[in-house]
């Protein structure tokens, strides 16, 4: 369906723009660089580099696939150049994006890397030309940050330390479809210590705006930390900074490590077909945030309400997919396709509602021609032990709830005139 496929590219994984200190390819195809530092042992340093395809600015063959080679390069003075070279095969429908990384044990010195990456089915080719510092580091001290786009039990290749996978977030930018910053970082010690992390979000001129509750830590030697910060408070588009401040409550000493990432609101505008669901929140928001929205005028502001709400509700915010969303729109869809009366859409009748907010009924009995009364359809719902009885009142096919032991949807008080007793008293018959 077209607007699932609009919607997954309006609350996909990645939104740009990103951080500034991300590295971005010259030419096309476009992908995206990052990388972190940490200590190996003695005077050798891990080097992690991540890096993100955009496979939409590939070209596909005749059967469907996209060839990629990639060239890393690495020179140090005095050093044996290092190079790799690998191609890789994705099919078409594979998605928009492809996250690896590469990951290099090195001295501490002065490097240069070029990166580049080859479409082979037209022969152009794109390239990331940088020089960096690998510095030799003297416990105690803390590694650089590592920005996460999720965290997986799986024993996935490339990304697997620690006894879990650590999917990075090459472009460090998160939004209100993905507000939660995750992150990884080491400390090293020259024993062990208690410390106590501030975990900081400030803007790049120094305005503290969020932070968690103090953590305290008790570490030995090298502690593996990973942390995460809420985002959903932030109310403007741009960069901003992650500081981690460690305080040794034996001395008293600081150790801090900080690291830029971008949070944008994605999409500014919605095509109508999906904001004509999107802006339908009646049935399944709280009081409060019904007042909030309707209280709304201007549009920008309408659209990120309307993405964080619906991004609260993601049962899975680790998959580009926002199920809840995407199983809302069908039901909708349905009662609109099954109850429409006239100019009245079926989402907004009786049966229509409780269709969106419950789903399929278990069973339909529907009950007709049973003079004087008008016809009836009732519906049960067994594991929450629910039935709804719509009655069509005034014969025109807009069937009103009379009858509900549900709470929340309560009945009408004369459902006498349009119910025989005995059939609410022997709902089996």
């Amino acid at each position: 369906m077209n607007f699932i496929i609009q919607l997954i590219f309006l609350t996909g994984s990645i939104s740009f723009p990103h951080s500034q200190t991300v590295l971005t390819s010259a030419g096309s195809p476009k992908f995206y660089m990052d990388f972190s530092v940490f200590n190996e042992v003695d005077s050798v340093r891990r080097a992690e580099f991540y890096y993100l395809v955009d496979l939409t600015t590939l070209k596909a063959d005749s059967n469907g696939e996209k060839h990629m080679e990639y060239t890393f390069s690495l020179d140090s003075p005095g050093k044996k150049p290092l190079e790799q070279k690998w191609k890789q095969h994705v099919r078409q429908n594979a998605g928009n994006y492809l996250v690896d990384q590469i990951t290099l044990l090195l001295a501490p010195g002065k490097y240069h890397l070029k990166f580049i990456l080859r479409d082979l089915n037209t022969d152009t080719s794109s390239a990331i030309d940088t020089s960096f510092i690998v510095s030799g580091t003297k416990v105690p001290a803390v590694s650089d940050v590592e920005l996460l786009w999720s965290i997986k039990e799986d024993t996935i290749p490339n990304f697997y330390k620690y006894g879990m996978s650590f999917i990075p977030n090459p472009v460090c930018t998160y939004s209100p479809e993905k507000d939660t910053l995750l992150y990884l970082y080491e400390v090293y010690l020259p024993d062990s210590a208690t410390l106590v992390l501030n975990s900081l979000i400030f803007t790049l001129d120094g305005k503290s705006l969020l932070r968690n509750k103090p953590e305290i830590i008790k570490a030995k030697r090298k502690y593996v930390g990973i942390g995460a910060m809420l985002l959903e408070d932030l109310e403007d588009e741009g960069e901003y900074k992650l500081v981690l401040d460690f305080v040794n409550l034996k001395n008293g000493r600081h150790l801090r490590t900080e690291k830029t990432f971008y949070f944008t609101f994605g999409e500014r505008e919605i095509p109508p077909e999906l904001m004509d669901y999107l802006s339908f929140i009646d049935y399944i928001a709280t009081p409060g945030e019904l007042v909030r929205f309707k209280k709304i005028k201007d549009e920008k502001a309408r659209i990120l309400f309307l993405k964080k709400f619906w991004a609260k509700r993601d049962p899975d915010p680790s998959t580009v997919e926002n199920e809840y969303l995407e199983e809302f729109i069908l039901r909708v869809q349905e009662a609109d396709k099954k109850f429409s009366t006239g100019k009245k859409k079926g989402r907004f009748t009786d049966r229509g509602r409780i269709l969106i907010k419950f789903g399929e009924p278990d069973e339909i009995k529907r009950v007709s021609m049973e003079v004087p009364r008008p016809d009836r359809e009732e519906w049960y719902y067994y594991d929450q032990n629910w039935r709804f009885i719509f009655v069509d009142i005034r014969n025109d096919g807009d069937f009103r709830l009379v009858f509900s032991n549900n709470g929340d949807e309560p009945g009408l008080p004369d459902w006498r005139r349009y119910i025989p007793e005995e059939d609410v008293t022997n709902p089996q018959q």
